[in-house]
C-alpha cells in the first residue's frame, strides 16, 4: 500500500531520475530480503 502510494507520487512528478532511484532501492531491498530468507531457511 505504502509502496503503491509512493510509486503514484513519483509518477506524478514524472521524473525518470526518482524512478531509477526507487528501482535501485527496491532491487537492493529484494536482494537483502532474499539473503535473509536464505539465512532463515
Amino acid at each position: 500500500m505504502i509502496f503503491c502510494l509512493f510509486l503514484q507520487d513519483i509518477l506524478h512528478f514524472g521524473s525518470a531520475f526518482y524512478t531509477l532511484i526507487l528501482y535501485e532501492i527496491l532491487l537492493t531491498l529484494f536482494q537483502f530480503k532474499n539473503l535473509l530468507l536464505c539465512y532463515y531457511w
